[in-house]
């Protein structure tokens, strides 16, 4: 009996915390992103420079991201390739794919 006593107050305090727990950690819902109908190039140290069309901003905790679709050439199935904002060494933005590969071979030659 004493036992039982004790538990359902815990028992309702680990609800409660995990209820606001989820409520936390639920998405809101996504705007427009800046990037969308955009072109940008991404540029890491150690990665060559690449053009993507329609990328975004999202952040996992206390970690901002640049996240561009990726597409497979073997299949129409495509992915998103995550890129941390802290890696990034270039970031641009363009109106068009022919700007923005403009703009790359350019920087490479």
């Amino acid at each position: 009996m004493k036992a039982t006593k004790h538990l359902l107050p815990v028992l309702i305090s680990l609800v409660a915390v995990g209820t606001v727990a989820s409520l936390a950690a639920t998405k809101a819902p996504t705007s427009v992103s800046p990037l969308d109908g955009k072109y940008v190039v991404v540029s890491q140290p150690s990665v060559v420079h690449r053009v993507h069309g329609n990328g975004r901003f999202e952040s996992v905790g206390q970690t901002d991201f640049v996240v561009v679709p990726m597409q497979r050439t073997s299949n129409a199935n495509s992915c998103d390739y995550w890129i941390p904002l802290k890696d990034v060494s270039l970031l641009e933005v363009f109106n068009s794919k022919e700007d923005a590969g403009d703009f790359v071979g350019d920087r490479d030659q």
